[in-house]
C-alpha cells in the first residue's frame, strides 16, 4: 500500500475488523459461523484527545481503561501527562492505564502519576532493556495482583494482571490485564504466545468474572482472511468468549495501516464505549474502553490524611519540650524504657497530627511546570501538522511535521533544563537559609 490517507482508512471496509467478519458471515451460504459483531456491534471511532472530554461528559461509568504502547515510559512520561490533561476532566478520569513497551524501570517513583498506583514488570538481566508492561490504578480502587495470570517470558509474552475487588474487598469485581508480545525474530514465538493466551483465558473463564485485556499483541487482526495463524489466533479468542472491541488500525504509517493493539472484553452485557485516540507520543495510537453502568467495585470517595502544617509541627515540638520523661529515666530495663518512649512519641504524634477524613481532590494530574503557554500553543500546532500528515501523507506534509516536531522537542528540552536549574537554585537557597549544606 502507498499513501495511506487517514480519511480513506476510516471509511475502508477492508480496514475494519467488524465489517470484515460481518462480510464473511454474509458470504457464508452454509452459515457455519456467525460474526460475533452481529449480536454485539461495536462503534469504534477515532478521536482527538480533547474530544474525549465531550464524549465522557456526565458519563455514568462502571470502569474506564486506556492503553498505549509508550515505547519508553521514562522518556515519554511528560508527553503522556499532557495527553492525560487533554483527555481527562474534573468529572472524568480513567480508572486503569495500561502501558506496553515501558522499557527498563528501576523504581516506580521516577514514573509516578498523581492519584495512581503503579505496578510494572521489566525484563530482568541479562535481557535487553526493552519490552516490559505496566498498570496505573486509581488510588481509590482496591486490587491485588493475580500471579497465576501474570506470565512473563521475555521476548515471547509479557503480561500483568490485577483483580479489582468488590465493596467487601474479598470478592472479585473485574480482572484487568495488560499484555505485550514482542515480534523480533528469532526469539519471538507466536505459537507459544497463542498457546499462553488461550491458557490464560481458560483460567479467567473458570473464575467466571468480567475481564478486560489490553495490549500490543503485534498480531494484525485485519489479516484474518489471508493469514492462517492470525485466523487461528482470532478464532481462539472468540471461542473463549472474548470480543476485540478495537476494530480499526491502531498503527498507521505512510505505507501501512495495521490493527496490532487490542482490547478484549468478555461478558459484554453492559453498554460500552470504545475508540482510538490519535496521538504522536509513539507510532501507536492509544485505545480506550469505557464500561457504562452502576459501579460494582470498591472505590472509596474518602481518604484518611495527616496534616503536617507549621502550626501542627510547632505544637508537636511544644508537647515534646514540656513532657515529663522522668518515668523513662527511672526505668532500670533499657527495653522497658524504649517501649515507654515509643508509646509517648506515638501518643504525642497522634495528638499533634490526627487523621482527618477528607475527600481526595478530583483533579490531580497537572502539566509539567515547563509546559508554558507558548509550548502549549506549539503543541497544538504540532498536533495539527500531525493530523495533516495523516490525512495527506505526501513528502511536503511529512517533512513539515518532522521538522516542527524536531524544533518542538528542542524547545521542550531547553524549557525543562531552565525550570530544573531554577528549582535547584531555589532549593539550594532555602537550605542555605536554614543552615543546611
Amino acid at each position: 500500500m502507498t499513501n495511506m490517507q487517514f480519511g480513506r482508512i476510516k471509511s475502508n471496509p477492508d480496514l475494519d475488523l467488524m465489517k470484515i467478519l460481518n462480510q464473511i458471515n454474509e458470504d457464508d451460504s452454509d452459515d457455519i459461523q456467525s460474526s460475533p459483531y452481529l449480536l454485539n456491534p461495536i462503534e469504534c471511532a477515532y478521536h482527538q484527545p480533547h474530544e474525549l472530554k465531550r464524549l465522557t461528559d456526565q458519563c455514568n461509568k462502571n470502569l474506564a481503561c486506556f492503553h498505549i504502547n509508550i515505547q519508553g515510559l521514562n522518556s515519554h512520561l511528560s508527553s503522556f501527562k499532557n495527553l492525560l490533561c487533554d483527555m481527562q476532566s474534573p468529572d472524568f478520569e480513567f480508572d486503569i492505564l495500561g502501558m506496553s513497551e515501558i522499557f527498563k524501570i528501576i523504581g516506580n517513583k521516577q514514573v509516578s502519576l498523581p492519584g495512581y498506583q503503579f505496578e510494572f514488570k521489566s525484563r530482568p538481566p541479562p535481557h535487553d532493556n526493552r519490552g516490559g508492561i505496566g498498570l496505573y490504578i486509581k488510588n481509590n480502587i482496591s486490587y491485588k495482583i493475580n500471579t497465576d495470570l501474570s506470565v512473563f517470558i521475555p521476548h515471547v509474552i509479557e503480561t500483568l494482571f490485577i483483580e479489582i475487588l468488590n465493596q467487601d474487598t474479598t470478592t472479585i469485581s473485574h480482572i484487568v490485564g495488560v499484555i505485550y508480545r514482542p515480534n523480533t525474530e528469532p526469539k519471538a514465538d507466536i505459537d507459544i504466545f497463542m498457546s499462553t493466551i488461550n491458557n490464560l483465558m481458560e483460567i479467567i473463564n473458570e473464575r467466571n468474572k468480567p475481564c478486560i485485556i489490553m495490549g500490543d499483541m503485534n498480531v494484525n487482526l485485519l489479516n484474518y482472511k489471508e493469514h492462517g495463524k492470525t485466523n487461528c489466533y482470532l478464532d481462539n479468542i472468540l471461542s473463549q468468549g472474548f470480543l476485540p472491541v478495537i476494530t480499526k488500525p491502531t498503527r498507521i504509517s505512510r505505507t501501512s495501516a495495521t490493527l496490532i493493539d487490542h482490547i478484549y472484553c468478555n461478558k459484554l452485557t453492559d453498554s460500552v464505549t470504545t475508540g482510538i485516540v490519535v496521538t504522536d507520543i509513539s507510532d501507536h495510537f492509544g485505545q480506550f474502553l469505557i464500561k457504562k453502568g452502576k459501579q460494582s467495585y470498591n472505590k472509596s470517595n474518602w481518604e484518611n490524611k495527616r496534616v503536617y502544617s507549621e502550626n501542627n509541627i510547632s505544637n508537636f515540638k511544644s508537647l515534646l519540650a514540656n513532657f515529663d520523661f522522668s518515668q523513662i529515666l527511672a526505668c532500670n530495663c533499657s527495653n522497658d524504657a524504649y517501649d515507654k518512649f515509643i508509646d509517648i512519641i506515638k501518643k504525642l504524634h497522634e495528638i499533634s497530627f490526627p487523621l482527618n477524613r477528607t475527600r481526595p481532590p478530583k483533579w490531580k494530574i497537572k502539566r509539567e511546570p515547563w509546559m508554558t503557554t507558548g509550548l502549549l500553543v506549539s503543541s497544538n500546532e504540532k498536533r495539527k501538522l500531525f493530523n495533516k500528515k495523516l490525512k495527506k501523507p505526501n513528502e511536503g506534509n511529512i517533512t513539515r511535521y518532522k521538522n516542527y516536531n524536531k524544533l518542538f522537542n528542542k524547545l521542550l528540552r531547553r524549557a525543562k533544563k531552565i525550570i530544573t536549574q531554577k528549582s535547584f537554585v531555589i532549593k539550594k537557597t532555602i537550605l542555605k537559609k536554614h543552615g543546611k549544606p
